[in-house]
């Protein structure tokens, strides 16, 4: 009795829907409130749906502009309350 290999079944692998984030120049042309990182950040991320971006004066810190229309919503964000993220102009 010959024992015959099994075959494996395929591997599928799906993404998961990415939220939905504001792009860069819808954010430019509204009116705008800037938030930044207090310390220096090692990786960019995603807060209340708004990527981060590098700051242009110093590389090592994260800004965030938000719509005004959605600024009070970010500021009672978790990393803003504790003092992670600063407000820093409108």
């Amino acid at each position: 009795m010959a024992i015959t290999p099994r075959k494996k079944a395929p591997i599928v692998q799906t993404k998961p829907e990415p939220e939905e984030e504001i792009s860069a120049p819808d954010a430019q042309s509204m009116p705008s409130v800037i938030f930044r990182s207090r310390e220096p950040e090692n990786r960019q991320f995603v807060v209340n749906r708004v990527r981060s971006r590098r700051c242009l004066s110093d590389m090592r810190y994260l800004e965030w502009r938000v719509p005004t229309k959605d600024a009070e919503a970010f500021a009672k964000h978790h990393f803003v309350v504790t003092g992670r993220i600063l407000r820093v102009a409108e």
